[in-house]
């Protein structure tokens, strides 16, 4: 939409100071700016959540703390002289807390349990983000029955089928087996929950209980998973190095709570499988013990008695094994990702601007500049018709009225706005009736534009045209075949000719298109215009282009 230019030009002028400097936009229009590119924010915080979600799904497993928490039925042991306990309180059971902590962190509670979990065996897949532990989502389970404590053996199972797989080839046999260095290629083949012979002795492939798997992970689409068989020894060390358990400090002195934490790269799975397998465990030596003392149990720690055992657990679970999660990780990822996404065209953005240097603002134009803006053009959409659809402004204002009248449009720096303006103005012009020519004044080096319009020129420069006799027989020869002549001289960082042709044209046009034209090059145009005195100011204009 166009507005009017006598309104417009006093208000801006009236503001205008007298440097011939611009005045720096605003924060709320340099915003502007950046939301008028809305859809780079919006593409590349997709595409940044996106990477997020990918990162989440295939990195290795972080570290994590996971815990339970135990309740001992009795009380901690004397350690201050002046607690007073009622003889209640004095028990023949050893059970107490200190006593449970100290069997929890004992190599017994830790074997045992993990051996009932076959926690020897790891299970991994490669993703784009390197390996990852796969035991949150394998659908089979393999136990090497052969293997001894002291074996260390890789192989890769290749599953027909990534859900529900029907048999299991395994290859690749690397290690040692029984003591022996085992190196063997060949596959072997085992159906799903069969037991089958391979070059590291039995080995029995089961299905997973699906309901065991993290439906946060569920991404069964592996085929090729690979198996790593840990000595004894590594693997109680990690988990050893791993656990430590500690009391409510903030309870009372005669509290009974205690907490089992474990720190942790290992899938979420296998870490709280191996607490509560801990908790059986240190829970079956608790009762049998008891048991034991009370004569239940014969010598061979079967129960003799009649009465089935019942609560007889020195200890109970108070808080079921979970993960110590101050906020959720694969959430912060994603999160913090998109927050990137926002991020990143901000600071590319700016960084563009700050290289191009080009205006945005009428408040920008220099003072000079800004006292002789005569008009503001809109300039329409990608996909019309017509790139300036509102030209009946600027076609009033250049229209001859009798006599034939000549123009020139020039423009700071090289755009091809200008010529795109150029050639709809001639088309709207000749739409109205009024016989309109350009002539195109182009640098030696310039590459001519293929025009499909009639009376558009093209002269090359050379020193001296301007002024020529030539050059005032070629203009008077226009000017008798048409109503207007339009003169396009080369940008004015390019060329002076724009500031020549001043004294031989009815209108000086200087034509600043928003988001093209640089403010370097306005200054410098600004900087000539004060320096030549020649330039008569009266027939000069300035168009804004929006």
């Amino acid at each position: 939409m166009t507005h009017s230019s006598h309104t417009k030009g006093a208000e801006v002028g009236s503001s205008a100071p007298s440097y011939g400097y611009g005045v720096r936009p605003s924060f709320s229009q340099v915003l502007l700016i950046f939301l008028r590119r809305w859809y780079w924010f919006v593409l590349s915080i997709a595409l940044f959540v996106w990477l997020g979600s990918s990162i989440v799904k295939y990195r290795p497993l972080g570290r994590q703390t996971y815990y339970m928490q135990l309740s001992s039925r009795e009380p901690h042991e004397l350690t201050e002289p002046t607690m007073q306990l009622s003889d209640s309180t004095f028990k023949t059971s050893p059970w107490t807390p200190e006593y449970i902590a100290m069997l929890l962190n004992t190599t017994t509670a830790v074997v045992e349990a993990g051996k009932r979990i076959n926690f020897q065996v790891d299970y991994a897949v490669k993703t784009p983000w390197g390996m990852r532990d796969y035991y949150n989502q394998t659908p089979i389970i393999v136990h090497f029955d052969d293997l001894l404590p002291t074996d260390k053996m890789d192989c890769i199972a290749m599953l027909d089928d990534p859900v529900h797989p029907q048999q299991v080839t395994l290859s690749g046999f690397l290690g040692t087996a029984q003591g022996i260095s085992i190196n063997e290629p060949y596959d072997v083949v085992i159906p799903v929950g069969s037991t089958q012979e391979t070059p590291v002795g039995h080995v029995t492939i089961t299905l997973d209980n699906p309901k065991h798997h993290f439906p946060y992970h569920i991404d069964q689409k592996h085929k090729k998973i690979a198996l790593s068989y840990s000595t004894l020894q590594d693997i109680r060390a990690v988990y050893e190095t791993e656990m430590q358990v500690t009391m409510k400090k903030a309870d009372l002195p005669l509290s009974s709570v205690m907490r089992v934490e474990m720190l942790s790269n290992r899938s979420e799975r296998r870490c709280l499988d191996l607490l509560y397998e801990m908790y059986l465990v240190t829970d079956s030596l608790g009762w049998v013990e008891q048991l034991s003392d009370e004569g239940a149990i014969d010598s061979l720690g079967q129960f003799a008695g009649t009465i089935p055992p019942a609560g007889l657990s020195p200890f109970r679970l108070i808080d079921e094994p979970r993960i110590a999660k101050d906020l959720e990780p694969d959430l912060f990822i994603i999160a913090g990702m998109g927050l990137l996404g926002l991020l990143l065209p901000l600071l590319l953005m700016y960084i563009y601007w700050a290289i191009r240097g080009v205006i945005y603002y009428v408040c920008e134009l220099p003072g000079l500049l800004r006292r002789h803006l005569t008009l503001d053009l809109q300039r329409g959409r990608k996909g019309k018709k017509s790139l300036y659809p509102n030209l009946e402004e600027l076609c009033t204002l250049v229209t001859p009225e009798g006599e034939p009248r000549t123009i020139q449009l020039a423009t700071p720096n090289r755009t091809k706005y200008n010529d795109q303006l150029i050639s709809e103005l001639q088309k709207a012009l000749q739409q109205r009736g009024v016989s309109c020519a350009v002539w195109y004044l182009d640098l030696p080096n310039q590459k001519k534009l293929s025009e499909t319009t009639s009376a558009v020129y093209h002269t090359t420069l050379t020193p001296g045209l301007v002024g020529s006799s030539a050059f005032q027989q070629q203009l008077q020869q226009l000017q008798t075949q048409h109503q207007l002549t339009i003169i396009a001289p080369p940008a004015l960082t390019e060329d002076p000719t724009a500031y020549l042709l001043s004294s031989s044209v009815a209108q000086s046009l200087y034509c600043i298109y928003r988001g093209s034209t640089r403010i370097r090059a306005i200054k410098r145009v600004v900087h000539q215009l004060q320096i030549r005195q020649q330039v008569d100011r009266s027939r000069m204009h300035t168009l804004w282009v929006e």
